[in-house]
């Protein structure tokens, strides 16, 4: 009953404020979209009323009859969309429609809200507020798991699902990218109260990743840890809070823990055999772009069409994931579909680099700076892990490209306010005349800045 009342005042309390406008309507559904409260009650009563699909059709009814909020045509915007596009080709072509047909219907609406959020989120505050949303929700479930695990059972491998980021990788790549968000946050608070709150929420979304014992977590870790200390304007600080934090988070995972990243760099003979099982999908992922250079075999079919291209007739297992964003894309949507998804990650990434080039010389540019820092590593956490894991069309990492995106927009309006315009240095002027003996005046001047 507790439970039940709870998320009907979140929904009440989310619901009126998504009358104040197109961004409120955006908060309201990607509150909803990553806490997903129909998973706290008991039944299957409020899932039956797809009430994501309803806000969502809201959001963009809102915007599109909002006079104020406006949907922003812009390169990443088209590029998007036209990635969307693909896919529909792609699919509406291929051997298995009835099957892919609802996967990119899905996908569909994580496109649109993605262009939303370029849209939408157009001022520093509204960007924050996005991000704390964002992180409260998607946090909520995940950060407390984490520190249950690290407090009570550090020593056990954490296995429990997260159904908005999937099995055990899924949750470990998309904790990490939560995980640089909310250190943006914490550095970016000057209320106690506030850092304490994100640096609670910092320590258990990181362990709740590391708990996963999935190893291309472990590498998004490292790599995500590095590009947020090498961009950092502050690596001494910087580094001594990742530095302790990571310490002490790894040293409280048991021998187990390492034993099993230590099959990461294992020879070819020492392979187990989730390592070597992934190497054979990458290959059937490029056996099916070559029979489909253009368009691939469709939305979300690899696992679908797998078996047809087993040469091993089941050794690896029947109907298996590519374990790939990369050869993921590259077997449904086929190198064209590749290449455009690479595009919008490089946008995404420029953007941040552009956004830290421009913030460093601001003079009020600390809070931007270290937004696009965190943006920056999340994403190369998303990268970096969704090289070992069927991420390309989940909801968190497209959202955060959106994010990336629209921080160079809400960078441009917000610093362009604090330019400083020097003013010229006045003109000369004369301080005494001489009349020349020809009766013409001349002029002496001397320089009152000396």
């Amino acid at each position: 009953m507790l439970r039940l009342l709870f998320v009907v005042a979140l929904m009440l309390f989310g619901a009126a404020q998504s009358f104040r406008g197109p961004f409120y309507a955006l908060l309201f559904y990607l509150g909803f979209a990553y806490f997903r409260p129909e998973t706290w009650i008991w039944g299957s009563q409020l899932q039956a009323l797809n009430l994501s699909f309803i806000i969502g059709l809201w959001v963009v009814g809102y915007t599109l009859v909002s006079k104020r909020d406006r949907i922003e045509i812009s390169t990443p915007v088209l590029l998007i969309l036209a990635f969307l596009l693909h896919g529909l080709i792609s699919t509406a072509l291929s051997d298995y429609f009835e099957w892919s047909f609802p996967w990119w219907r899905g996908f569909a609406k994580v496109s649109v809200v993605t262009v939303l959020i370029i849209s939408l989120v157009n001022t520093q505050e509204r960007f924050r507020t996005t991000l704390v949303v964002i992180s409260l929700s998607l946090g909520f479930e995940g950060v407390k798991q984490g520190w249950f695990h690290l407090l009570l059972n550090p020593n056990e491998r954490n296995l429990n699902p997260i159904e908005i980021l999937g099995d055990n990788n899924g949750v470990a790549v998309g904790m990490l990218m939560l995980s640089a968000v909310i250190l943006s946050l914490f550095q970016t608070t000057s209320k106690t109260t506030g850092k304490g709150l994100f640096g609670f929420m910092l320590v258990g979304s990181v362990f709740r990743a590391l708990s996963t014992f999935s190893r291309g977590g472990l590498l998004a870790f490292a790599a995500m840890t590095t590009v947020y200390w090498s961009r950092s304007k502050h690596k001494i600080r910087t580094g001594i809070l990742i530095g302790g934090m990571a310490t002490l988070l790894l040293s409280a995972l048991p021998s187990s823990y390492w034993n099993r990243m230590d099959t990461i760099a294992a020879d070819k003979d020492q392979r187990d055999f989730s390592t070597a099982g992934r190497l054979f999908f990458w290959g059937i992922a490029v056996q099916m772009a070559n029979e489909h250079p253009l368009l691939g075999i469709g939305h979300t079919n690899f696992q679908v069409a797998y078996n047809k291209y087993d040469p091993t007739n089941g050794m690896w297992g029947r109907g298996r994931a590519v374990h790939s964003t990369w050869f993921g894309v590259l077997a449904e949507q086929g190198y064209v579909g590749l290449i455009m998804l690479v595009t919008i990650i490089f946008i995404a990434l420029r953007a941040c680099g552009r956004v830290r080039k421009r913030a460093r010389r601001a003079p009020n540019g600390e809070q931007v700076f270290a937004y696009a820092n965190g943006m920056q590593a999340a994403l190369i956490a998303g990268v970096v892990g969704g090289t070992f894991l069927s991420y390309h069309y989940v909801e968190v990492l497209w959202h955060f490209i959106g994010l990336a995106i629209a921080l160079e927009r809400v960078a441009a309006h917000e610093l362009a306010k604090e330019v400083v315009v020097t003013p010229a240095a006045a003109p000369l002027q004369p301080v005494f005349a001489l009349t020349a003996p020809s009766g013409l005046a001349r002029t002496a001047t001397v320089d009152r800045r000396s």
